[in-house]
């Protein structure tokens, strides 16, 4: 996943996803977001029938992407370092998230932005040497 394969995939990117591209500092994490981005959008292209470059992306109220031409094409994509995870449904609502475990960051901190009060609740009971990985597993769950 870490790179697009052909000059060609970056024509099925949108200005949007362009303008974010953009944001990232390293070149490694930029090209990764575009090459699940093209993975994405070809992925959705063979499923609805229309070009990936010609799907549009709208965003719920918690920024979900969705497509508001088909409503019952669900799907989601997470990314983690090198590695990138889709899921599509044409029946249910559907979820993804994937992360590579890492030593670096404190655990603590992670917890709190990323865990809910019950999760949370949960993670502080853990004692000091399972937290690390509980962390992660809640996180992803």
């Amino acid at each position: 996943m870490d790179y697009l394969q052909t000059a060609d995939d970056l024509t099925v990117i949108s200005t949007d996803e362009q303008r974010r591209a953009e944001r990232f500092f390293q070149d490694v994490h930029r090209k990764r977001y575009l090459a699940a981005r093209v993975a994405l959008r070809r992925l959705l292209s063979t499923k609805t029938g229309q070009s990936a470059g010609a799907l549009t992306f709208s965003f719920g109220h918690s920024g979900k992407p969705f497509l508001m031409e088909y409503p019952h094409c669900h799907f989601n994509l997470s990314h983690s370092d090198g590695v990138a995870l889709i899921a599509v449904s044409s029946n249910y609502e559907v979820g993804v998230d994937i992360e590579v475990v890492s030593d670096r960051g404190n655990p603590g901190e992670i917890a709190m932005h990323h865990l809910s009060e019950n999760e949370l609740s949960h993670w502080s009971t853990l004692s000091d040497h399972v937290r690390h990985d509980a962390g992660y597993r809640l996180w992803t769950c």
